[in-house]
């Protein structure tokens, strides 16, 4: 907590520090609890200039998941970028939403707080196109079998359409479209 507030600037300069030197701090246990609050980038930053007081060794985990979770959050930027390019030329409007926007606007950086897929607002109106699109984009979505058969109770029992895009088994995306009547 004390990290998030310094990163607020809600606390005194030196009381992050004077922490870490007076109170004997379980490393594993503020990682799993900054992972759980998907804050480990910006635990992370907090208590890196203190990494000889912490140990490097106490801050391995945090830094390789925010090298991680940096390169991750660069390349979905960029599919997030391409994907809002070819829904405008097909004359489809979307704006991005939660977790890139959220990051760069509420804490100012992409890498600023951790997310797992790219959102997207559209018109349920578009949904069909968007599913077009996207399966020529070679992604996938389980959503879309229900979506065609029950279009109305899908529209009406659920909040957006999930699709992934795969490299070599593995999710390389995941995409929300989120509709708006």
């Amino acid at each position: 907590i004390l990290c998030c507030r310094n990163f607020l600037h809600n606390t005194e300069g030196t009381a992050l520090i004077d922490h870490i030197e007076h109170n004997n701090i379980s490393w594993k246990r503020l990682y799993i609890l900054s992972d759980a609050h998907r804050v480990r980038p910006i635990v992370y930053g907090q208590l890196a200039p203190f990494k000889e007081k912490i140990g490097e060794g106490n801050l391995r985990e945090l830094r390789d998941a925010s090298v991680y979770f940096n390169a991750f959050a660069m390349s979905n930027k960029r599919e997030l970028m391409r994907l809002l390019q070819l829904l405008s030329a097909g004359k489809i409007s979307a704006h991005a939403f939660k977790g890139i926007e959220f990051a760069e606007n509420i804490y100012g950086n992409l890498s600023g707080r951790e997310f797992s897929d790219n959102d997207i607002i559209i018109s349920q109106a578009d949904i069909p196109e968007v599913i077009e699109l996207m399966a020529a984009e070679g992604y996938h979505s389980k959503d879309v079998e229900f979506y065609t058969r029950f279009p109305g109770q899908y529209i009406r029992d659920y909040k957006d359409l999930h699709f992934e895009k795969m490299n070599g088994g593995v999710r390389e995306f995941a995409v929300e479209f989120h509709f708006k009547p």
